[in-house]
């Protein structure tokens, strides 16, 4: 009996160690997992964090994840009527080099207008008087004879010209912003306003801004029927993926060429902007709401390069163009030579010429294919990955 007795109090005391073992372990376990949950959650707020900073290369990673579902899935390309007169590298191997006289951009708009272009658009400027105008030449050859000299100042300035043509037609011209120093100073003039509505709050301090305006020459600004901005700043890693299509030039609110050029085909009614407390909503142009992102941008969903669009100058200039080609069409004047170095990085992996991109953000908003982010986008991405996560 008494070393039976011995027997128990010893499994006894072997399951009371064996019971405190268990309840240590249990203690250790509970412990890891608390501290696991812990810096899971200081992991998820952290990444949370830096998703509301967005640093330059989260911004990176989240644009190239954009340009492959671009790449992968490109816009089809359709039919609009939106066409492209292009002094391409045949035109100037044909016409001459770049710049032309302003009397064959006259030459031009005419044939392009009389063939039926609704409206023309230039996404080019021009700044300074032609130098190849008759007066000009004159001015800057003094030891050319004297009666020679007198006879070409005597003949009308080709910048003269242009503007009378301009006036017979539905021309924008366009204009630019330096990107200099000059950001943050004060100029010495105030460009006009331009007549436009605002639905909600004040839209400057959400639009792109650009420090100051480069114009054409007064004469063809007087003659012109509008006035569009083509300046487009690229992403951090040099890809043209926004284009502005509202933005602040000098504080004061300006249209982009491409929604400009709309606007005037359309009758030229003035454009309205719709803004809420978080920035702009969109602009309402020809009757309708184009959405924007908040600081007034658009993407582009764009299609690769289609010669379709393309007319060469010089082929208008020589009269190869059919007849009718650009009847009804929305025609922006734009380069796409080699040489005058106006190709821009695209979300495609590919330079397109940037007057294609203007075509295509007319086509994008004639086919409301716009690709959209919502202002609300970032709160419900936030909130979504939160929710998840927690799960």
């Amino acid at each position: 009996m008494p070393v039976l007795r011995l027997s128990a109090r010893s499994r006894r005391l072997r399951e009371g160690r064996c019971a405190c073992l268990l309840c240590a372990m249990a203690g250790r376990l509970g412990s890891q997992i608390d501290w696991t949950r812990i810096a899971a959650l200081g992991l998820l707020a952290g990444l949370l964090g830096l998703r509301v900073i967005d640093p330059v290369p989260v911004q990176i990673v989240r644009n190239l994840t954009f340009d492959a579902y671009q790449q992968i899935e490109p816009r089809a390309p359709g039919s609009f009527p939106v066409a492209i007169l292009d002094i391409d590298d045949p035109s100037i191997t044909e016409i001459g080099q770049w710049p032309w006289p302003r009397n064959r951009i006259a030459e031009m708009v005419e044939r392009a207008t009389a063939d039926g272009a609704v409206a023309i658009a230039f996404d080019i400027v021009f700044a300074e008087p032609d130098r190849l105008s008759p007066p000009q030449i004159a001015a800057d050859n003094p030891d050319l004879p004297e009666d020679f000299r007198d006879a070409l100042s005597a003949l009308p300035g080709n910048d003269a010209a242009l503007a009378r043509t301009f006036a017979t037609a539905r021309v924008i011209v366009g204009q630019t912003s330096v990107r200099s120093a000059l950001a943050g100073l004060e100029t010495a003039r105030t460009i006009p306003e331009v007549s436009h509505a605002v639905i909600g709050p004040d839209p400057l301090p959400f639009l792109v801004a650009f420090p100051d305006l480069v114009e054409n020459l007064p004469e063809l600004e007087a003659a012109a029927a509008g006035r569009g901005v083509f300046n487009v700043r690229p992403d951090p890693d040099g890809v043209f993926r926004r284009v502005p299509l509202v933005m602040s030039v000098e504080n004061r609110v300006r249209l982009g060429l491409s929604p400009e050029l709309l606007r005037v085909a359309t009758g030229g009614e003035p454009f309205a902007i719709r803004t809420n407390a978080a920035g702009i909503d969109g602009v309402v142009l020809a009757g309708r709401l184009v959405r924007t992102a908040g600081d007034g941008t658009v993407r582009p969903y764009l299609t690769r390069s289609d010669p379709a669009r393309f007319i060469s100058a010089a082929d208008l200039l020589e009269g190869r163009v059919p007849p009718g080609r650009l009847a009804g069409h929305l025609v922006l004047v734009g380069t796409s030579a080699i040489g005058l170095e106006d190709f821009r990085a695209t979300p495609l992996g590919i330079p397109m010429a940037g007057v294609e991109i203007h075509a295509q953000l007319l086509e994008n908003i004639l086919s409301d294919t716009l690709l959209v982010r919502p202002n609300y986008a970032i709160a419900v991405e936030l909130v979504g990955a939160l929710v998840l996560c927690l799960l």
